[in-house]
């Protein structure tokens, strides 16, 4: 799926069909009109500039011409309007582009309000290809202040693959270790949460930073590089804050590669202590049965009743989790049959059960 902003003749349109895939489609996005891009033209702005009318007159008649074969077999489809107002009829389409070329307005606000449009239609791991960054015209509205605005205020949630005269950027994807049904119910939990909290940084954290709804994000990971990484990709996002718990060593996954500073292993579960009130608590990480203990203790000392979701949780390793807090409804798994499950928080959970459990396993990594 492809999505076009700015197609004049078609061309391009043409170029891009060619390489679509067999049940590909491209959608174009322009009003096709003389006019649209010079405000209040009168007959004599247009004897004026003679020269520049003729290369726009006729381009919807010339647009159908040459891509007739496409609009014929539905290979093309065209939202005759400008992109502002195009963008409302491809909601059902946000997250679904492959690719996504824009070479409409080039006037800086216009390519701007662009590049965010797309971005939002742009799957994770697409592609956006912005058309003439190094374009001079617009005098003070210069193609390239739109682009390079665009460009920082979305940094961190791209990468760049070539610059030039065009300026092609990949969206950035959350690699999300979870199965789909894992990652759907993950999804459906943090669309209610205000205030999340996790055991493990990586791709989970980037997913809770596109709800809106989040207010604060906490987590904790032992991997100082891997937390750099989410670090510097979120750098303007205030609502995160990340701990890192030295455990020593570590393997992949954040694994401590030997005893050597196990005294300092209990500083990761009782990690939850940094929280405020979260009504969301995710154990994706190291030490999972005991920081399920801690959440509890933690949850009830605060008066506070969130749901707390085990990630892999058919692993025989954290049965003592499900002793601790009441099942409330789970995943069918991923082909391990690891999946996810939710639990809540019994108010009259015997405490020092939950602190004999946290004892007995706080030194266990897994």
């Amino acid at each position: 799926m492809c999505l076009e902003i700015g197609c004049f003749e078609g061309y391009t349109s043409n170029i891009i069909v060619e390489h679509l895939a067999e049940n590909g489609k491209l959608i174009c996005i322009d009003p096709l009109k003389d006019e649209y891009l010079v405000d209040n033209l009168t007959k004599e702005d247009k004897i004026g500039n003679e020269t520049r009318w003729k290369y726009f007159e006729g381009q919807y008649e010339r647009f159908n011409h040459n891509v007739k074969e496409h609009l014929n077999d539905g290979k093309i489809k065209l939202i005759r309007k400008i992109s502002k107002d195009g963008f409302k009829d491809l909601d059902e389409y946000k997250g679904k582009f492959d690719f996504c070329y824009i070479d409409g307005d080039h006037r800086s606000e216009g390519v701007y309000n662009d590049g965010k449009g797309c971005f939002e239609l742009c799957k994770e791991g697409g592609y956006i290809l912005f058309d003439d960054y190094e374009w001079t015209a617009f005098g003070k509205y210069p193609t390239k202040e739109g682009i390079n605005r665009f460009l920082n205020e979305y940094k961190g949630k791209y990468k760049i693959i070539s610059k030039g005269y065009q300026l092609l950027i990949q969206k950035q994807e959350l690699n999300v270790k979870m199965s789909e049904e894992d990652k759907e119910l993950f999804i459906s939990e943090l669309k209610k949460c205000n205030e999340y909290f996790e055991f493990g940084t990586g791709g989970s954290t980037l997913l809770a930073l596109k709800y809106d709804n989040i207010k604060l994000i906490n987590s904790v990971d032992s991997d100082k590089m891997w937390i750099k990484k989410i670090i510097e990709t979120n750098l303007d996002d205030k609502r995160l804050n990340i701990k890192f718990c030295d455990i020593g060593e570590l393997e992949n996954w954040g694994k401590p590669l030997n005893d050597s500073k196990n005294e300092k292993w209990p500083i990761y579960p009782e990690s939850i202590n940094l929280a405020n009130k979260p009504d969301l608590i995710l154990i994706d990480g190291r030490f999972r049965v005991a920081c399920a203990a801690q959440s509890v203790l933690f949850c009830i000392e605060k008066k506070i009743f969130p749901r707390i979701l085990l990630h892999d949780c058919e692993r025989e390793c954290y049965r003592p989790i499900y002793l601790i807090l009441k099942s409330i409804k789970k995943t069918n798994g991923n082909p391990k049959k690891l999946g996810m499950q939710v639990f809540e928080i019994d108010p009259n959970i015997d405490l020092n059960f939950v602190k004999k459990i946290y004892e007995d396993y706080k030194f266990d990594w897994w």
